[in-house]
């Protein structure tokens, strides 16, 4: 039946939801279907990719050179109900989820994507097969915000697009962008690729270079007026960055401008 309901977790978030969902099925082989809607809410995400995240601790099962005693307890109906649940649930979202991150970055991610502040809305599925995890399918859209991008503020634009393509990993694909206009030029950050793998990309209108991009954002004044001391800062931020492919090539960009003969990333 329908219901109406205020979730709140600890770190994780507050959300009001109305469900609408039927719960069929045997114990053994349960089945959850319908609709849940998020009215109004605030997730912090960075809290919630911790926790789903990789764990430091073993997940594999333990292997035993005897077999183990047959005395040991069978896995218990919570268990065995949760493993065989069969699941088709709808998520919506309107446009008025906030979505927050203070320094958002995934286990094993060469990137960090930083800290930022989404309104979005959407529409996913929840999908479970007996013996399978859940995955999602579906997108959320921007529609304001504010992203931290190397200690500036920049504006997140409408219809940038978090997709969720059914995998079994907590890993969508990201295509959000953000701007700022510093010395009247129009400063672009576009985070695309993926969670784990996320790429950063400069551009500008009037078209400059990444690195003269990336001085304006650190220094407001473009590269070739920098004293030797914000060089070198420039170029370790270049550095944290490069491990993404687009980054990597913001690092050539200020090898370039500053006529380095080798610039080595280790």
């Amino acid at each position: 039946k329908p219901k109406s309901a205020t979730v709140s977790i600890t770190n994780l978030g507050n959300v009001r939801l109305n469900s609408n969902l039927e719960i069929a099925g045997e114990l053994r082989a349960p089945r959850v279907e319908g609709d849940v809607s998020v009215s109004t809410g605030q997730v912090n995400v960075d809290e919630i990719v911790a926790v789903t995240g990789d764990s430091g601790y073993a997940t594999e099962p333990t292997e035993y050179l005897a077999a183990p005693d047959r005395a040991s307890s069978p896995p218990s109906a919570a268990t065995t109900a949760v493993d065989a649940l069969r699941m088709d649930v709808r998520l919506i979202v309107p446009d008025d989820l906030i979505v927050k991150a203070i320094s958002l970055q995934t286990p094993g991610s060469p990137v960090g994507i930083g800290a930022f502040t989404i309104t979005m809305g959407g529409e996913l599925r929840a999908m479970k097969e007996p013996g399978g995890r859940v995955r999602l399918i579906g997108a959320a859209n921007t529609v304001r915000g504010f992203y931290d991008f190397q200690g500036r503020r920049f504006t997140i634009l409408r219809d940038g697009t978090i997709r969720f393509d059914g995998t079994s990993e907590l890993d969508p694909m990201l295509d959000v962008r953000a701007q700022r206009v510093i010395r009247a030029v129009t400063a672009r950050v576009n985070v695309r690729g993926t969670l784990k793998k996320p790429e950063i990309i400069l551009t500008s209108t009037p078209a400059l270079e990444p690195a003269d991009i990336m001085s304006l954002i650190v220094f407001n004044q473009p590269i070739n007026l920098l004293g030797e001391g914000q060089q070198i800062s420039l170029m370790e931020r270049a550095q944290s960055l490069a491990a993404s492919t687009a980054t990597g090539a913001l690092a050539r960009s200020i090898s370039d401008r500053l006529n380095l003969d080798e610039f080595s990333i280790t």
